[in-house]
């Protein structure tokens, strides 16, 4: 289905990614965070691969809408990325951020 490598997903209206199934998908080295649905979401098994991501603060509308109907991989993490000036739209990484290296 998809590749999704090296990206920024934020503060976008509904979910980070979203895919019918997981066959064939693989989420790797993204930060996808503060969207209005889930971060990832898959309505049919199998899982993609999932691994290396900064999954944080997605708002679902439930307990936890950073995933749905996957987990996370390997390398994954779930924090504030520390963005420059989120609310400005400036993704850039402070120093000190804890997803340094996730983009490649």
């Amino acid at each position: 289905q998809g590749r999704f490598v090296n990206n920024i997903i934020a503060a976008n209206g509904g979910d980070g990614i979203s895919g019918a199934n997981g066959r064939n998908m693989t989420i790797t080295n993204n930060i996808i965070v503060s969207n209005g649905g889930y971060g990832v979401a898959v309505d049919q098994a199998p899982s993609p691969l999932l691994a290396d991501n900064d999954v944080w603060n997605n708002q679902s509308g439930s307990e936890n809408g950073n995933y749905l109907g996957c987990v996370p991989g390997e390398g994954s993490l779930s924090v504030d990325p520390l963005f420059m000036d989120e609310a400005n739209r400036d993704y850039r990484l402070q120093e000190e951020s804890p997803c340094v290296g996730i983009i490649q």
